[in-house]
């Protein structure tokens, strides 16, 4: 690695870990080992958990890796579902960053040092790094280029990167590269920025001592792993977005999450994966995870706690107050109530949840945190909450009155 280009004696570029989930992909996988093979990043590792296949995934891994030390294979005796699979990738790899790839998918060469590269430059650190990615069809046949502009907006055209000089920089970019390409297409979203930022799960590169934050016990997760770990790693670091295509998305028949190449205006996730999530409240998971680790979790965002959880229901405000006050997430703070009060004061405690829940619902929240009873310190709360809507629903409802 350089520092204002020249070489600084000892100094290694950071261990890059791959996470591969495969179920039956074998068809592909051979593909998706050769992009991570031959990235031209000098220090990565790969992991590829095979949940139960039950085709000829195992002879494909063993072709295309051969006696490369740097790649494993874990054999599941079940399909415990992407997040399940990741789970136990996640506690096999060492890296300081780590990405969970679809077995279907095609990384760039130069995927991985981009990514390392935005890290280490960014003027204010994230939690993940997500980058633009060509859709293909079977043949990896290009489809479209899938561009999440909301980032760029959300930044304002502002620089995001240091310059050129004052960072750690990879080799394998160029300085003119790192200058004229990299800088001006890179954009920051801070945490509180709700909504889906990200391209799709390959395309993403998790800072490890956040995302092992979220980490469960529960074996078997039929969900995806993006879902999940990107909108909690969001919520505590935010996230910067490089456009520049690096990965390739493979759309075809057997994708267990996706029919189609990203169309303006229509549903392109699979209907029998929407049909799978009905039973399975994604926002009461990640929000199940915050609370469940509450006070490690607020020491370190401090009072910023609250906000993670806001970020975290990717409502709007009317409806963020509406799924707030449905019965499983009130019953979820119930069960937390006790570690929550004692984040902070008392009255800390009973205005975060005044702001978010109506009266009974208040209530019934508190009395779990103080054994029972409601402190003398909740009447002073029994005015309606002042988290007001933003100015612009204030311009509506003034008009729909007028």
């Amino acid at each position: 690695m350089t520092v204002d280009g020249q070489p600084v004696a000892g100094l290694k570029a950071p261990l890059v870990s791959f996470v591969v989930v495969n179920w039956n992909y074998g068809h592909f996988l051979g593909e998706t080992l050769d992009s991570i093979r031959h990235q031209n990043y000098p220090s990565l590792e790969c992991v590829v958990v095979d949940n139960g296949s039950t085709d000829d995934s195992v002879t494909v891994f063993e072709r295309h890796v051969g006696d490369d030390a740097r790649f494993r294979l874990i054999r599941l005796s079940e399909n415990l579902g992407q997040l399940g699979g990741a789970f136990v990738g996640f506690r096999a790899v060492t890296g300081a960053f780590i990405a969970v790839i679809d077995a279907d998918d095609v990384l760039f060469p130069d995927f991985t040092a981009v990514h390392v590269q935005t890290h280490l430059a960014l003027i204010d650190t994230v939690a993940l790094t997500t980058s633009n990615v060509i859709e293909t069809d079977t043949e990896n046949r290009a489809l479209s280029s899938s561009c999440w502009g909301k980032l760029q907006r959300a930044t304002d055209g502002k620089q995001v990167l240091r310059d050129e000089a004052t960072v750690a920089r990879m080799p394998q970019l160029s300085a003119e590269f790192y200058r004229s390409t990299l800088m001006p297409r890179v954009a920051r979203a801070d945490r509180s920025i709700k909504g889906w930022l990200w391209s799709p799960g390959t395309s993403n590169v998790m800072r490890r001592s956040v995302a092992e934050l979220f980490l469960e016990e529960e074996p078997v997760q039929m969900m995806p792993a993006d879902a999940y770990f990107l909108k909690l790693c969001h919520a505590f670091g935010g996230t910067a977005f490089v456009d520049i295509p690096l990965s390739t998305r493979r759309i075809h028949g057997d994708n267990y999450f996706a029919t189609m190449e990203i169309v303006s205006d229509i549903r392109v996730v699979a209907r029998s994966f929407q049909d799978s999530l009905k039973n399975v409240d994604i926002p009461l998971k990640r929000i199940n995870n915050v609370l469940q680790n509450a006070q490690n979790n607020y020491w370190l965002l401090g009072w910023r706690y609250w906000e993670a959880l806001d970020t975290l229901t990717s409502r709007s405000y009317i409806s963020k107050y509406r799924y707030y006050n449905s019965k499983a997430v009130v019953n979820a703070f119930c069960r937390h109530a006790k570690e929550l009060r004692a984040l902070g004061s008392s009255h800390a405690f009973i205005w975060a949840i005044r702001s978010r829940f109506n009266l009974s619902n208040s209530i019934r929240i508190v009395r779990a945190g103080f054994d029972g009873r409601l402190p003398a310190q909740f009447f002073i709360w029994l005015m309606p909450p002042i988290s007001f809507p933003p100015q612009g629903l204030w311009r509506k409802i003034i008009r729909g009155i007028l």
